[in-house]
């Protein structure tokens, strides 16, 4: 009858260790979720970052393509100014007309320039960003690996666990059969 106490109370013992181990399986699974949901996110965030990416090179290319029709028309004026010089009594007031066209182009090209700029940083901005939730969405699966191990790991542990309490429901059997 001691025996058959003491196996009970293993018995007790290893199925409470079994529950401890059914808990922590299912937190395993919960933050495995959050996980998940994470990376759902971060996709989610890198996918606009990329959207934001392609808008900001299409501005790019129009501020380039207007850069280049300024530079043409700068050369439009300067050969207008070299026509002008043959004209000595128009040319001062021609000539100051197209210095102060020139100066507006000047202003623009500079302004487009620092415009340029600003979305170039941006765009490395935006690169360094992404390279950063690239890097996080690697440790998160790194992460997940980890923890879908240490449930394969408890998985193992409680098959043992489920051996033993078998063979030990057994051992009981027998014991009772030997005891009747």
């Amino acid at each position: 009858m001691e025996e058959k106490n003491v196996l009970e109370k293993v018995n007790i013992e290893l199925m409470e260790e079994k529950n401890v181990l059914e808990k922590v399986n299912i937190e395993l699974m919960e933050e495995k979720n959050v996980l998940e949901k994470v990376n759902i996110e971060l996709m989610e965030e890198k996918n606009v970052l990329e959207k934001v990416n392609i808008e900001l090179m299409e501005e790019k290319n129009v501020l380039d393509k207007v850069n280049i029709e300024l530079m043409e028309e700068k050369n439009v004026l300067e050969k207008v100014n070299i026509e002008l010089m043959e004209e000595k009594n128009v040319l001062d007031k021609v000539n100051i007309e197209l210095m102060e066209e020139k100066n507006v182009l000047e202003k623009v090209n500079i302004e487009l320039m620092e415009e340029k700029n600003v979305l170039e940083k941006v765009n490395i901005e935006l690169m360094e960003e992404k390279n950063v939730l690239e890097k996080v969405n690697i440790e998160l699966m790194e992460e997940k690996n980890v923890l879908e191990k240490v449930n394969i790991e408890l998985m193992e542990e409680k098959n043992v666990l489920d051996k033993v309490n078998i063979e030990l429901m057994e051992e009981k059997n027998v014991l009772e059969t030997l005891n009747i």
